[in-house]
């Protein structure tokens, strides 16, 4: 078992791809499900991309992001949670 906090102060150095003013956190992984925490200030994004074989959950924890797919946009709101 492997466990962290998604409220810790402990982001990860690394590349910004959200446009500038965004930072991420990898958190425990297991061999068929990643998972990551990424902060963006308002206004900013992160490059639509995609990946093969693998699902993705999103959970809004603050804020109200717009989350684009190939089906389209939506805003989100906080506490909402999509998968895709």
């Amino acid at each position: 078992m492997s466990d962290d906090n998604v409220w810790t102060d402990a982001w990860d150095p690394g590349e910004d791809w959200s446009g500038g003013g965004g930072r991420s956190k990898r958190l425990p992984r297991g061999p068929d499900l990643g998972a990551s925490v990424y902060e963006l200030n308002p206004g900013n994004w992160v490059v639509y991309h995609f990946h093969h074989g693998s699902e993705e959950l999103m959970v809004v924890l603050r804020g109200r992001p717009t989350l684009r797919t190939g089906e389209g946009s939506r805003r989100l709101d906080e506490g909402e949670v999509v998968h895709f």
